[in-house]
């Protein structure tokens, strides 16, 4: 190497920040401010914030660029036109100068101290890749109401293809391809990956399986330190306002990401792996049933609806794990009322006590 271009690579090494987390963004002014202040109070400090407005028409950009004046540590890149989260991320890679990757969704926020423990995690397993758990915020409620529980319960655990193909599939509530993981910049660089730009849903799933497949260190630690604002309000249904997730092209933009896999990794992955991705495509293609058998139902078609029932069987194991879904909230927040209501009876029982007691007598 020149010894120019040497004493240039040694001066951007010492330099690089620690951490850049990558934030896309499209029309998101109520929630953008949020997600980058999550950042910014980080207890790691070496960081930067590249944030990329992807073609956005309402005030994010300007937003973005009022809090990139009085935080040097935010890169605001603008993108005239829309291009979507996987091409916007790939914009941000390009601008990223870290050591590690940390993604943000322009909806979502941090744990202060989230990088703090992936990166120690990261240091201490000699690993490319880190996820942590997500705390699952309700949009409606305007709170958290449960955690995932991906890996182990009480300690790091080691992260596989298989293992996420398994995890991520439509009967778990909450699949593993929503984790926003910390990845080595090196590995992505060394091994060419970036998102698939023609994937609007299921970018994320695509991007961290390619990661793993190319066999990548890759480990889960056991605490939640990633706020995920769920699309769907797990009590009312009620999509969030916002959230960009098409929800009903989802599941088949999922089958077109497992063919893509099995046709660029099929001949190198082992037999668990292509076993594991089989099941995952499968249990995706009966997903999209199931969305043909919901629209069949609102359409009036019973016929039709009783007949996808029939032939396969795994549509009603799906709409049983939506109505257990519903269930668990809605008892979740009757415990919660109940809890109240206890918590209200005696207060109020003391306050009438002190309104009807006499008053005591002047000695």
């Amino acid at each position: 190497m020149h010894r120019h271009s040497l004493f240039n690579r040694l001066l951007l090494d010492k330099f690089m920040p620690e951490v850049s987390i990558i934030i896309a963004t499209h029309n998101n002014e109520k929630t953008i401010g949020k997600s980058i202040k999550s950042a910014q109070n980080q207890t790691v400090r070496d960081i930067e914030i590249v944030v990329v407005d992807d073609g956005s028409t309402d005030g994010t950009y300007d937003l973005i660029a009022a809090m990139a004046a009085s935080d040097a540590r935010i890169k605001c890149v603008r993108q005239r036109q829309n291009i979507g989260p996987g091409g916007a991320r790939n914009a941000a890679l390009a601008n990223a100068t870290g050591e590690w990757i940390a993604i943000l969704d322009a909806d979502d926020w941090y744990d202060p101290t989230r990088l703090e423990v992936l990166l120690k995690a990261a240091q201490d397993y000699k690993a490319d890749l880190v996820a942590d758990n997500l705390k699952i915020y309700d949009h409606v409620r305007q709170q958290i109401i449960l955690q995932t529980n991906y890996g182990k319960k009480n300690q790091v655990a080691p992260l596989t293809a298989k293992t996420f193909f398994d995890v991520d599939n439509p009967l778990q509530r909450h699949p593993m391809g929503f984790i926003k993981p910390l990845i080595r910049r090196k590995f992505l660089a060394e091994h060419k990956i970036v998102y698939d730009q023609a994937h609007r849903v299921g970018e994320d799933f695509l991007f961290v399986g390619e990661i793993l497949l190319q066999g990548a260190r890759a480990f889960v630690v056991p605490g939640a330190y990633y706020i995920y604002v769920n699309a769907i309000s797990s009590t009312t249904r009620k999509k969030s306002p916002h959230s960009h997730s098409n929800v009903a092209s989802t599941f088949s933009f999922i089958v077109r990401g497992c063919n893509e896999l099995l046709q660029k990794y099929g001949a190198t992955m082992s037999s668990e792996e292509h076993h594991a991705l089989l099941r995952r495509r499968w249990l995706f293609e009966r997903a999209v049933m199931y969305k043909d058998m919901r629209a069949a139902l609102d359409q009036g078609q019973f016929f039709k609806a009783t007949r996808i029932c029939i032939t396969q069987p795994v549509v009603l194991l799906i709409i049983g794990n939506v109505i257990i879904g519903l269930l668990a909230a809605n008892a979740r927040r009757l415990r919660l009322a109940s809890i109240r209501m206890r918590i209200a009876r005696p207060v109020e029982a003391g306050r009438r006590h002190i309104a009807t007691s006499p008053p005591k007598k002047s000695g």
